[in-house]
This record gives C-alpha cells, structure tokens and sequence, in this order.
C-alpha cells in the first residue's frame, strides 16, 4: 500500500471552487503526484491526479498518464 503526504506540508487553500496540491510518497521509490480537488456543487467533489510531470511534460519513467473522467460525465 502506498501513502502519501502533502509535499511542503502545507495545507491547500480550499476556500476556492479548485485546489491542487503536490503529493509525496513517505516510499522514495514512488513518483511524486499532483491532485486537484474540484468542488463541482453540493455535496459533489472531484478528485483528479496526475503524475508531476518533468520539465518536457512527461511522466517518470515508466509510468502512463492516468486515464481522466471528463468533467461533462459529471452530472451536477
């Protein structure tokens, strides 16, 4: 099983409708992650994450990018 803990320890800003916030592994041999919280409406939350990407947009070495449910299948 892997944990994670938010990178800088700081907690994100969620006063906003979105708040994206760096994840680390407490493993060093797990890729950093980047997710985002979307407060879509009541009572709906959408979580996305994405690899933290290198400098020419691309994931760590071996790994795919995840696939993304788009926001439009999200029934509000």
């Amino acid at each position: 099983m892997a944990t994670y803990k938010i990178k800088n320890g700081k907690q994100p800003d969620l006063s906003g409708n979105s708040a994206t916030v760096v994840l680390s592994s407490k493993s060093t041999n797990l890729p950093d992650l980047q997710a985002t919280i979307q407060f879509i409406d009541t009572n709906i939350i959408n979580v996305k994450w994405n690899y933290v990407l290198d400098d020419k947009g691309n994931p760590p070495a071996g790994k795919r990018m995840p696939v993304e449910v788009p926001n439009e299948f999200v029934n509000t």
